[in-house]
């Protein structure tokens, strides 16, 4: 199995980090009522707000790996990850827009993630 570029994200220009930290994307802890701030990964990951966004990518790939084209076993891989320069929280994982997002299955994101590092970016 051979990783392609698109599994890891680009960086960041000049003006994306300016409309990111103009609003677009914030910080899980303003992102709902229900507290994310004090959620694990994983339950935020259990989230109404996350399941529709991982439905909304997995329709995007045509429910199909992007490294390898298998149908299975499919994970929506963060091809980066954002904090807030203010309050050092990570944006909750739906509040990324879509070209951040990719559709794995779970053999390539577990390879990718051996091979690569998921950059983290302040915002």
């Amino acid at each position: 199995m051979n990783m392609q570029q698109p599994w890891v994200g680009r960086e960041l220009t000049s003006a994306e980090r300016l409309h990111s930290h103009l609003g677009n994307l914030q910080p899980e802890q303003d992102m709902s009522t229900t507290q994310t701030h004090n959620a694990t990964y994983n339950e935020m990951l259990q989230h109404p707000k996350w399941k529709a966004k991982r439905a909304q990518v997995l329709a995007r790939d045509a429910h199909q790996c992007r490294n390898c084209g298998t149908r299975e076993n499919l994970q929506v891989h963060h091809r980066q990850y954002h904090r807030h320069k203010a309050t050092g929280h990570k944006l909750a994982p739906w509040c990324y827009p879509d070209r951040y997002l990719i559709t794995l299955c779970d053999a390539c994101h577990h390879q990718g993630h051996q091979q690569f590092t998921v950059p983290c970016h302040l915002i």
